[in-house]
């Protein structure tokens, strides 16, 4: 339920908010956000393996050992404090040489200064309500806590997108508008923090049992875990420093709306994903790597017919739905659309294996996959733009997909070994086939716009094929539990 209150609002507020700052901004400033965002995103990565780490630390200890729990959460608050002065210290480093020519912002709708202070904003913000908040709340996972945790989240979410959306209206400009957010998240944070300290009243204060030796020792065992993280991150970030350096803001705008847009998909994923992950780890450990495979057989049907339908549905929407979201502010495109949304596609069938990986805590295979998505994204996406322009990124993002799925595959295939799980071709035909028929459904729409209702009724028909095959292979009890839940919304 939490999860899809979270979709929902995830998919409100952007709804919301790309519209209101493209009124507010305009394209070029917006795009100038945009690259900011990015860049601010790249640097505090140094917190996630530090963050993850000790969100595994504090599950394991949480029932079995308070006093070690007190100490890795002081412990953790002080490394996270060495964390955020190493990211400052980066950024005026960064300062000094130029931050907008860093980040290929040299716009005359925007200056240098603006955009170091919103950076300088941010991390201020990062550093009460991300670094040092965001290990104070890994307590409410490791107390069960789960939807307190994801409501506080989603109000995180709304009260920066209204406080960018609200400084936007107000002065038209960068700085003051991300000054709004960062000042209502921190006000945020410290109301959640009474929170925290009112549920789980015999861990404050919670910097008092730590010191700074565990600290240390903590932030080291979790460098292949925050270098894996940062490589991931700048498939995102690279992507976006090659458009701003070879192309404009303006570009970047229309990548990531669209890209926005289609990534909406892959939340919808992630609602299926999410619950079976408990039940994936919980048959591995107990060596049942039969049930491994049926669970995720299942996941791959439920996603597939969602993602499948969907972005079949989306060769007729997105044109009109774009246009209306953006005001008609920036063009549609329809290669760079078709490419961003074969990329989700891709990533429908890779996650559940991904999140199979991170649950057992595979370093090494999240380490091969994050590397070789970037390279593969960013790689892909320079060599192109100079003759392919912003559609570049597309065929950046879909090779970054498809080299994340194979290494995903193999690294499955290494760890289930041990379960006796090996995942099924099937899944991969299945996966092989939607990817084709969604693909030559795109293309036939750039070429032959005029048939766009043949292409939409066939590849209907193959999809609705494909899940009667797909269904039929599913184990018994996969389909048992299928229409257990689909029972209640049947009969409605």
């Amino acid at each position: 339920m939490a999860g899809s209150a979270n979709f929902v609002v995830t998919f409100g507020l952007m709804l919301v908010q790309v519209p209101w700052l493209l009124r507010c901004w305009g394209a070029e400033l917006y795009g100038a956000w945009n690259a900011v965002f990015a860049f601010y995103s790249l640097v505090i990565t140094l917190d996630t393996g530090h963050q993850s780490y000790l969100g595994s630390l504090f599950l394991q200890t949480y029932h079995a050992d308070r006093d070690r729990l007190r100490q890795e959460l002081g412990s953790g608050i002080r490394a996270a404090l060495v964390l955020s002065f190493l990211q400052v210290a980066f950024c005026l480093a960064i300062g000094v040489y130029g931050l907008d020519r860093v980040i290929g912002v040299e716009s005359a709708v925007v200056t240098n200064a603006e955009i170091t202070l919103s950076l300088f904003a941010l991390l201020a913000m990062w550093t009460i309500a991300g670094s040092v908040g965001g290990i104070i709340v890994k307590i409410y996972s490791a107390g069960g806590q789960y939807s307190r945790a994801t409501i506080w989240g989603i109000g995180f979410r709304i009260v920066f997108s209204g406080g960018l959306c609200w400084g936007a209206w107000w002065s038209s400009r960068l700085f003051p508008a991300v000054l709004a957010a960062c000042l209502g998240v921190t006000i945020y944070t410290f109301v959640q923090a009474v929170d925290i300290r009112r549920m789980f009243p015999d861990l404050y204060p919670w910097w008092r049992d730590g010191d700074w030796a565990r600290g240390r020792s903590n932030l080291r065992q979790s460098l292949v875990l925050t270098f894996s993280g940062v490589i991931q991150q700048f498939s995102v970030s690279g992507l976006t420093l090659v458009l701003t350096h070879a192309l404009n803001t303006t570009a970047l705008s229309l990548v990531t709306t669209l890209r926005t847009l289609t990534n909406t998909a892959t939340q919808a994923t992630l609602i299926v994903v999410q619950p079976v992950l408990p039940d994936l780890i919980k048959y591995h450990a107990a060596g049942e790597g039969a049930k491994v495979r049926d669970a995720l057989g299942g996941v791959w049907f439920a996603s597939g017919v969602a993602v499948n339908f969907g972005l079949v549905a989306a060769v007729v929407v997105a044109p009109w739905f774009y246009g209306f979201w953006t005001r008609g502010v920036l063009p549609f495109d329809g290669v760079l659309f078709a490419l961003l949304a074969l990329g989700v596609q891709v990533r429908n069938f890779s996650m559940p294996l991904l999140s199979y990986l991170a649950g057992l805590n595979d370093l090494r295979s999240q380490l091969e996959v994050a590397v070789a998505q970037t390279v593969a994204t960013t790689g892909i996406a320079a060599l192109t733009v100079g003759w392919l322009g912003v559609r570049s990124a597309g065929i950046g993002v879909l090779a970054g997909e498809l080299a994340m799925a194979v290494l995903a595959v193999r690294a499955a295939r290494r760890v289930g070994r041990a379960v006796g799980f090996v995942p099924e071709r099937a899944g991969f035909l299945f996966a092989g086939i939607g990817l084709a028929v969604n693909g030559a459904l795109y293309a036939a729409d750039q070429c032959w716009p005029s048939l766009r209702a043949t292409w939409v009724a066939a590849a209907l028909m193959a999809f609705g094929l494909l899940a009667w095959v797909q269904y039929g292979a599913l184990s018994p009890d996969v389909r048992a539990r299928l229409r257990r839940v689909l029972a209640p919304l049947v009969s409605r």
